[in-house]
């Protein structure tokens, strides 16, 4: 959360996704808008609540900013969603390929915003969107706070086990 109390969102896309990001999710969300992996990694130590990547994000360094965020302990947790925003046809079978390789590495969701467009309408599919980021922000949320409670249990357990000791 960042400021007035809106979530931080880090969107790693190319330079000419920036226009349709700001038109989906500016006015809702903190966005930290980068463009290369190195500003990403960068970004990443800022108190981050979701990633969004485009597909085309640094000429396709997609993958590694998603294993960079699924490997850092402190961001493992952190939803992450990989979208297709071009107008860029590609064959089911490679829609399938980047959508199966983002679930086996970890990302959270996949948005195929033409797809979302085309059966949905430009308006009715950006709030879909924009829902889309409001539940895996609550989702995350309440993990956070599940885990917490957990690991405040387990050491009310460790430390009862210490004193009956």
């Amino acid at each position: 959360m960042d400021q007035i109390g809106k979530p931080t969102l880090l969107i790693a896309v190319s330079r000419q996704d920036t226009p349709l990001v700001h038109d989906v999710l500016d006015d809702e969300f903190n966005l930290l808008v980068c463009h290369s992996f190195q500003d990403a990694k960068t970004l990443l130590a800022q108190d981050i609540s979701l990633v969004t990547c485009g597909v085309h994000f640094d000429q396709g360094r997609m993958f590694d900013l998603l294993q960079l965020v699924r490997c850092d302990p402190k961001l493992h947790e952190v939803p992450f969603l990989l979208a297709l925003g071009r107008e860029v046809k590609y064959s089911p079978a490679i829609l399938q390929g980047i959508e199966t390789a983002a679930e086996s590495l970890g990302a959270t969701a996949f948005i195929n915003m033409l797809e979302l467009v085309s059966s949905m309408g430009k308006e009715t599919a950006y709030e879909d969107i924009r829902r889309t980021v409001r539940r895996l922000l609550h989702l995350n949320s309440l993990n956070q706070s599940i885990s917490s409670r957990a690991k405040a249990s387990q050491y009310d357990s460790d430390a009862e086990e210490t004193r009956a000791a």
